[in-house]
């Protein structure tokens, strides 16, 4: 009888005969993968079992097969195997170790598992995850805790009460577990001890600071963690202190941004390439450049996090499974419209899809629903209105740049005010012709919000129906006005530069809105073309002439450069306020909420802004700088209490205009 070959020789043997991706493996690797993931006999023998049952377990992706065999096609994978197809979990479809088979039948992976015992608490009624159900009272892990059911005698003091280690002397309390309750060594404070770094006890707050956080190396200067004692018991690096790091990335080795055991570096690369990968294991190439732009969005936490589970990582993941046809189309008949934007923003920065005006998409969206909400005689008036005057409008200006959020919003109320004209006209059994000018006052003082959007579509009807002349009074112009005081302009002012409480985006957007009166649009699209070193000066360019920035918002726009990921556009430009969505700059309405929570009305600091510029420099500067039309700057400048007449003659064809602090 020949001799029974051992059990690894038998398993290496079976896998490489096997049709399918095993099969091309080498012998040496494919021993490797062997000996990682079940070393001992009494693994290799059900694992060997089940490969003899199931040759194409491989490439079947069979949620059922025991974790040792999960565990070596991830092993495989990880060797740079192509063609497996590792099992999904049941619930929710993550490509996860699968652990246990619910009551359902399906099998889950351990978060998933988990979750089935998380509901509300029977006693503090907070939903957690149940530890114990005692007389029909679910009880979470805090509540089990603290009731007098779950205590027991503490072997060494007698004592009833919460057991926290089981050791060779038996059941322990946390007063008599050795280590349990110490002196944290780093801030002196008694506590539950997480781990021992430095020489001593730490409690969990030291022990994640001192192990999460990189600081200058006392001993060799380089930045890493400092959790280990050098020759004289100095805390020093790994690498001074002649050991193996203990906190480092198991993919890169580097010690920054770890995020349990590798870096948000390593994770956004395991996690976008499992993003990219169909079902079959099979990576889906067209997508390659979306995986580059979220590798290199230097938002790296973040990303891995989006990848991980979320939303749009989900929608991303049908097209790369040919679910949905990539086009903009797909995107559109997507049900939550913000996932849907989020992720049609990274396929345009991506190159994927071609650009388009969403804003002006977005309106004649709303106007083919809002048509339909109206009146047959109503859409009749409506419709040329919206095709030939307001649409026209909006698709010229989209031909010259692309349109704002405000522009679609304007153009929104303009048709609003046009249907709630012709719907006060219908309440009385009257049709557009017959309007008179006494039914249009009344119609406006009944409803004051469409007095300022009604004259543009008055004007349309008059040209283009039987309508008469009829148009809204509007109270002329006159001087401009602040609510601001000097004495609280002054001190917001201060307190945007010095409130370190306030968000960096939100102090410098105030600051430019306070110092150079800019309009929050046009804050909200600077990029970094428009911010310039000299030397050791900052200078902003919001008009056609350069402005030198104050020392301490030059410091402000430096911290907020460096602790910021912009997302990249066209020839290396960036936004100074980037948005979540790729490709695209902050929201107005972001930076307007921010300075309102913190009690600053940006209408009227601009307005004090304003004075103050027209105070102190010519009419013309202040129209390059602030936008401004001649006849508005002038308004400004009386009401600054100056005469056009008494400005010098400054100006000059390179004139520069300084904000120093006052």
């Amino acid at each position: 009888m020949a001799p029974r070959l051992p059990t690894r020789v038998q398993l290496i043997s079976t896998l490489k005969s096997l049709p399918g991706p095993t099969a091309d493996i080498d012998s040496v690797a494919l021993a490797r993968c062997v000996d990682t993931v079940a070393a001992a006999p009494r693994a290799q023998v059900p694992l060997h079992n089940y490969i003899l049952s199931e040759p194409g377990f491989a490439s079947s992706g069979d949620p059922f097969m025991p974790r040792v065999a999960q565990r070596l096609l991830r092993e495989l994978q990880a060797t740079g195997v192509q063609g497996l197809i590792l099992p999904r979990c049941m619930r929710c479809r993550e490509l996860r170790l699968l652990v246990q088979t619910l009551d359902d039948g399906s099998r889950a992976c351990h978060r998933c598992t988990q979750l089935q015992y998380v509901r509300p608490c029977g006693v503090c009624g907070l939903t957690r995850q149940i530890a114990s159900t005692r007389t029909g009272v679910d009880h979470c892990k805090n509540c089990w805790r603290k009731n007098p059911a779950s205590f027991k005698e503490c072997d060494r003091c007698g004592r009833l009460g919460s057991i926290a280690k089981r050791t060779a002397e038996g059941l322990l309390c946390p007063r008599c577990a050795p280590g349990t309750i110490s002196q944290c060594h780093t801030c002196a404070k008694r506590s539950p001890v997480l781990g021992y770094l430095l020489g001593g006890p730490q409690c969990d707050r030291c022990y994640h600071r001192i192990s999460r956080s990189t600081r200058s190396c006392p001993s060799c200067g380089e930045q890493a963690i400092i959790a280990y004692l050098d020759s004289g018991n100095a805390p020093c690096c790994a690498s001074c202190a002649g050991v193996a790091p203990r906190f480092a990335c198991v993919d890169c080795g580097g010690e920054e941004g770890l995020h349990g055991k590798r870096c948000f570096t390593c994770w956004t690369n395991k996690r976008t390439l499992e993003l990219i990968t169909d079902n079959h294991g099979v990576v889906n190439d067209t997508f390659q450049p979306v995986r580059q732009l979220l590798r290199d969005s230097k938002r790296t936490a973040a990303m891995a996090e989006l990848v991980r589970k979320s939303d749009s990582a989900d929608l991303i993941r049908r097209f790369v499974n040919c679910e949905l046809t990539l086009d903009h189309a797909s995107l559109d008949a997507w049900s939550h419209v913000n996932t849907a934007d989020y992720v049609r923003s990274l396929f345009v920065t991506a190159g994927l899809l071609t650009a388009r005006d969403e804003n002006l998409r977005r309106f004649e969206s709303w106007t083919s629903t809002f048509l339909q909400t109206q009146t047959p005689q109503a859409r009749k008036d409506l419709e040329p209105y919206l095709r030939w005057t307001v649409g026209r409008q909006l698709r010229v200006l989209a031909r010259q740049r692309p349109l704002k959020q405000n522009s679609q919003y304007h153009a929104r109320q303009q048709v609003m005010a046009a249907s709630g004209f012709i719907s006060y006209l219908a309440a009385r059994g009257l049709q557009l012709p017959q309007a008179t000018q006494t039914l249009v006052e009344d119609c406006v003082m009944e409803k004051p919000r469409i007095g300022r959007f009604l004259p543009g579509f008055l004007q349309w009807a008059s040209a283009n129906t039987a309508t008469p002349d009829l148009s809204v009074h509007t109270p002329r112009k006159g001087h401009p006005n602040s609510a601001m005081s000097e004495q609280d302009y002054w001190t917001a002012i201060r307190r945007l530069e010095t409130d370190t409480t306030i968000p960096l985006r939100i102090r410098i957007a105030g600051l430019f809105v306070g110092l150079y009166a800019q309009p929050l649009t046009r804050i909200a699209a600077i990029t970094d073309t428009q911010i310039t070193l000299l030397g050791r000066q900052m200078h902003l360019s919001f008009g056609p002439s350069p402005i030198q920035a104050p020392t301490h918002l030059a410091a402000m726009i430096t911290e907020h450069q460096l602790t910021t990921s912009p997302w990249e556009l066209k020839d290396s430009v960036a936004w100074l306020f980037p948005s979540r969505q790729a490709g695209n700059h902050i929201s107005t309405s972001v930076l307007t909420k921010g300075l309102s929570r913190i009690g600053i009305n940006t209408r009227e600091l601009r307005g004090a802004g304003l004075i103050n510029l027209a105070a102190h420099i010519p009419i013309r500067p202040l129209c390059d700088l602030t936008g401004l039309g001649t006849m508005a700057a002038a308004r400004w400048a009386d009401l600054a209490g100056r005469s056009w007449n008494a400005y010098p003659q400054l100006r000059t064809e390179n004139y520069s205009i300084t904000a120093d602090s006052e």
